[in-house]
Order: C-alpha cells, then sequence, then structure tokens
C-alpha cells in the first residue's frame, strides 16, 4: 500500500516519517529552491543533519521504530514524501 503526504519545513524542526512497525521505503523530493536536512530525531539541525539538495529526489528505507524529521536554514521548502510498504 502506498500513501503520501506532503510538508513545509522550516528553521524549526518537523517530523516527516513517523514511527512504524515494520521497515518502510519513502520517496523524498524538495521541491524548492534550497536545501534541507534530514536526521533521526526532533534534535536534527542543519549541521547535524544529511543534507537534501534542493529539488531532487531521495529514496531512504526507514528501519522499523525510526523516525525522519526535517529542517532548514530558516527558509521554507515543501517536501514529499511517498511511503510505500515493503
Amino acid at each position: 500500500m502506498a500513501s503520501s503526504a506532503q510538508f513545509a519545513v522550516a528553521g524549526t524542526s518537523v517530523q516527516i516519517v513517523t514511527s512504524y512497525g515494520e521497515n518502510r521505503l519513502v520517496l523524498l523530493h524538495n521541491s524548492n529552491d534550497h536545501p534541507a536536512f534530514i536526521g533521526g530525531s526532533s534534535a536534527v539541525t542543519t549541521t547535524t543533519g544529511w543534507q537534501f539538495a534542493k529539488d531532487t529526489d531521495q529514496e531512504i528505507w526507514v528501519p522499523i521504530g525510526s523516525e525522519l524529521w526535517a529542517i532548514t536554514g530558516g527558509s521554507t521548502t515543501t517536501i514529499s514524501v511517498l511511503f510505500l510498504k515493503p
């Protein structure tokens, strides 16, 4: 089963993938002109997060019980998430 969501991400971290009872494949798209930073907790920052470049797609396997959070340097970006069940 697939589902999708969009998140407005700015200078405060936003949870974009919640904890789930099994591994999940998620496809991410950063649709704006500046990068976002992805991490595994609400403490993600622009220095500790993985840089998710502007206007790109990324496929990520999220392990059981894990979460993904996102933040930017202040400018708002939209991150689209497509959730796929293996």
